[in-house]
């Protein structure tokens, strides 16, 4: 089974947006993201380069409802 590996916020964005969910704003280094239907939004750091850890993206998964299997398929891994 495949793992999580750091990445970079633009990549978990497109994959966020695949799955229909859109920005809603953003308020200094942080973005906010809604879909229709969620009870809680998805708010990614976004620091420059810096990736985006292991930990901060299965809890962003948990969040949205997305097995770590679908994820990866999304994103073409």
């Amino acid at each position: 089974m495949p793992r999580l590996t750091p990445l970079h916020w633009k990549e978990l964005e497109s994959v966020l947006f695949s799955l229909g969910y859109a920005l809603i704003r953003q308020t200094a280094s942080h973005r906010i993201y809604w879909k229709s239907g969620c009870t809680r939004p998805l708010v990614v750091n976004v620091h420059g380069k810096k990736l985006l850890q292991v930990d901060v993206i299965s809890s962003l998964l948990k969040t949205a409802g997305i097995t770590r299997d679908d994820f990866l398929a999304l994103l073409g891994k």
